[in-house]
């Protein structure tokens, strides 16, 4: 996945590492904060996250619907259950660093 540097599939991996679960603490593969930290690098690696996307439709359909982008929307999330932003920044820096290039643009 980061070798292809392909958004969509870190999307996906965090959608299954949120579901997992786990103890969250110990790295940034695992539990909820680390299945949000993927969507999030997802999308600031080319990943198209904003308002009115096709995502963010998704995210809509399914009853989570925000007037902001994805990260902005989990941000807010993680805030509100009482989670760690702080930790939830820490493993999206933890999984940016993984790539050696700039991100993409979006991809539509």
């Amino acid at each position: 996945m980061v070798a292809a540097d392909d958004p969509t599939a870190m999307l996906y991996l965090g959608d299954m590492r949120h579901e997992a679960g786990g103890d969250e603490a110990v790295d940034f593969t695992r539990g909820e904060v680390a299945g949000h930290a993927w969507q999030i690098a997802a999308c600031r690696r080319g990943l198209d996250c904003a308002a009115g996307s096709a995502l963010m439709d998704q995210f809509c359909m399914a009853g989570m619907c925000a007037p902001s982008d994805l990260e902005a929307y989990i941000r807010a999330e993680v805030a509100r259950r009482g989670g760690d932003v702080d930790q939830l920044d820490v493993a999206v820096d933890s999984i940016l660093a993984l790539f050696p290039t700039p991100p993409r643009q979006h991809r539509r």
